[in-house]
């Protein structure tokens, strides 16, 4: 009888120990893939630029948010890509923003259930989820002028 309980009780732990591990597939891409981000996202430590291509962006951060991130403080060019297991995913399912300038990369872990066309949500490090809201002052302004 101990046996047998001992075998169960090894079966329940090689079970939970192989249904921990990450996900491999990307999430179902069940909604239509959102747009190119557009915009310039701000949060009181930095902003986002994106110009709705798919990949460059400018951004610029003050030495907090630097320092938190590893990315350079002030005003730096690059491209950015939103990744799933390595490979290019949209972003609103997405598990990594990346983001390149001057031939570096700086990884971090996207927030999918936060991220949108509004919304960029990302971690640095071990902090809470940083989060940049699309300026919609600066987006109906930049409209008004084409």
């Amino acid at each position: 009888m101990k046996r047998r309980i001992i075998l169960l009780m090894m079966c329940f732990l090689c079970m939970a120990v192989c249904a921990c591990g990450g996900q491999d597939d990307p999430p179902p891409a069940d909604t239509p893939e959102p747009a190119a981000l557009d915009g310039e996202y701000k949060n009181e430590k930095g902003t986002f630029t994106f110009n709705g291509d798919g990949q460059s962006i400018i951004i610029d951060i003050d030495e907090e948010l630097a320092k938190e991130s590893g990315l350079p403080a002030g005003k730096s060019e690059g491209t950015y890509v939103f990744l799933f297991g390595g490979g290019k995913y949209r972003r609103d399912k997405a598990e990594t923003f990346r983001i390149r300038i001057d031939e570096k990369d700086y990884n971090f872990r996207n927030n999918p259930g936060v991220t949108g066309e509004n919304v960029i949500g990302v971690f640095f490090g071990d902090k809470d989820a940083t989060v940049f809201r699309l300026n919609q002052k600066k987006k109906a302004e930049d409209a008004e002028g084409e």
